[in-house]
């Protein structure tokens, strides 16, 4: 399945507990979809008669996973939202491994950048990579979907 081999891509680098937290989040997305095809939900019945398909859906749930667990604590540890200056002009060391500061930012910023692109020719709306339930993520891509009627 897709959404197996883009999920062990993804997560082939990080440590166990945080390849264990994805897979946890991604099976609790199936499950909630399993939950929604047994209500006859009106956005995921416009979903699949537009060519979307439960596969399809998995790797929203993958791509969903990575960036709430991975990326985004990432993107936001790479802003620089004060104005000392604080981890980008100074840069503040967390232990012998970690440091926050400009290099560490644009690096962190070009894979945000590059995860983005790849949403976006997927045409998935990046706010479906906020959202917590699979139920949200069905109505915001149908969403998508009316609007363009």
């Amino acid at each position: 399945m897709a959404h197996e081999k883009i999920q062990k891509q993804l997560s082939e680098y990080l440590e166990y507990e945080l390849r264990q937290l994805i897979d946890k989040r991604v099976s609790a997305f199936k499950r909630q979809l399993e939950y929604v095809k047994t209500k006859d939900n009106p956005h995921l019945i416009k979903l699949y008669s537009n060519n979307w398909n439960d596969e399809m859906l998995k790797v929203v749930f993958v791509l969903n996973s990575f960036y709430q667990l991975v990326l985004g604590p990432l993107d936001s540890s790479a802003r620089s939202s004060t104005n000392s200056g604080l981890g980008s002009d100074i840069p503040i060391s967390y232990g012998k491994s970690i440091k926050f500061n400009a290099s560490r930012s644009r690096k962190i910023n070009k894979a945000v950048e590059s995860f983005n692109s790849i949403i976006a020719k997927l045409e998935i709306n990046s706010f479906v990579m906020g959202l917590n339930s699979a139920n949200d993520i069905v109505f915001n891509l149908a969403k998508d979907l009316y609007e363009n009627e």
